[in-house]
């Protein structure tokens, strides 16, 4: 058994008991960062640089944690919310920063490649004369032209020519590729020009511009359709299919090893918590779910079980008092965080 060394009782300041009866396991590190750091200086104006410096982590990463404790009505928000512009600046809104600020060092998030600038894709109308002179010109574009109806199933007009042309000659598709997009897109059924362009770019953004990677990104997605079915039969939820930045995430809790059951686990969670969908919430979920080891429903049911039952083992012992009472002695409230600058 361990104990808290009694020379350290000299100083110290309250934390509100639910931070480790329901956070615990599912705040990230920086959130538990941030929200000890704001509880041990009750009243300070911090920026989010500030607490960026203090706790060791990004700018993006810490605006994350402050706004996962706002989200959770933990921390009181007064004043005008940070945005995406002061992560990246450094600066607030308008509390004034100076110059010498921005260029002090802070703690950096691991580079995220972008993704390629494509123009979107505009359906425009050519003669016949045009389309029969880009044929002639190219026969790949020939055989593009003649082998797509055949995988469509029927006859393409004006404007998919012209979409099929952009994501050969401006996106850089080989004419393989496209044969893939559009059996993948009819396999879908939705081979409208409107889905073809849109998925196009998106293979385009992707640098999916050989057969091989192409293969890859169906097998994925087919993959992520299929889980993504199972969590509609255990949550009941009516979305027919994926969107686009739900089947990535869907990939990525694949990748870790999470099956559809312990996704619909993280559902349920998210639900109660939120009473909405977000996949974004979810995926925190099950990251620290990952980090502790949980890979099945009765995984997660076993560590809340002995969570429970260490919480009660400490209360029987008479070790633990509480906080929340604490607090409300103290005449401290609801945690409050407000900008720097904002009275």
């Amino acid at each position: 058994m361990f104990n808290v060394n009694p020379a350290l009782y000299g100083s110290v300041f309250a934390v509100p008991s639910v931070l480790t009866d329901k956070y615990l396991k599912l705040a990230s590190p920086a959130a538990i960062k941030v929200l000890l750091l704001i509880l041990r200086n009750p009243g300070e104006d911090f920026t989010v640089e500030e607490l960026s410096k203090r706790i060791g982590y990004c700018k993006a990463d810490t605006l994350d944690a402050v706004e996962y404790w706002i989200s959770e009505n933990v921390l009181v928000k007064n004043g005008t919310a940070f945005t995406s512009e002061t992560v990246e600046t450094g600066k607030p809104d308008d509390s004034g920063v100076n110059a010498q600020n921005k260029s002090e060092p802070t703690a950096s998030c691991v580079a995220v490649p972008e993704k390629r600038p494509l123009p979107e894709i505009k359906i425009a109308k050519p003669t016949l004369e045009q389309i029969s002179k880009r044929m002639e010109e190219s026969g790949d574009v020939l055989r593009l032209m003649s082998e797509s109806q055949s995988i469509l199933g029927r006859t393409i007009g004006f404007d998919m020519q012209s979409t099929l042309l952009m994501l050969y000659d401006t996106y850089g598709l080989s004419v393989e590729v496209i044969f893939m997009l559009l059996e993948f897109c009819v396999h879908q059924s939705r081979s409208s020009t409107a889905y073809v362009a849109k998925l196009g770019k998106v293979w385009a953004e992707k640098e999916i511009n050989t057969v091989e990677l192409a293969a890859d990104y169906i097998e994925k997605s087919t993959e992520a359709e299929k889980t993504f079915s199972v969590l509609r039969e255990l949550t009941g939820m009516s979305t027919p299919r994926p969107t686009q930045k739900q089947t990535e995430y869907i990939l990525s809790w694949r990748a870790l090893g999470f099956e559809a059951p312990i996704i619909a686990r993280a559902y349920d969670e998210m639900a109660e918590r939120t009473g909405k969908i977000s996949f974004n919430y979810m995926d925190k979920i099950l990251l620290n779910w990952h980090t502790a080891g949980y890979k099945t429903p009765e995984d997660v049911e076993n560590g809340e079980r002995l969570f429970r039952e260490k919480k009660q083992a400490a209360k029987q012992k008479g070790t633990s008092f509480s906080i929340d009472e604490a607090i409300s002695d103290a005449g401290m409230g609801v945690v409050k965080y407000k900008k720097k600058g904002v009275k």
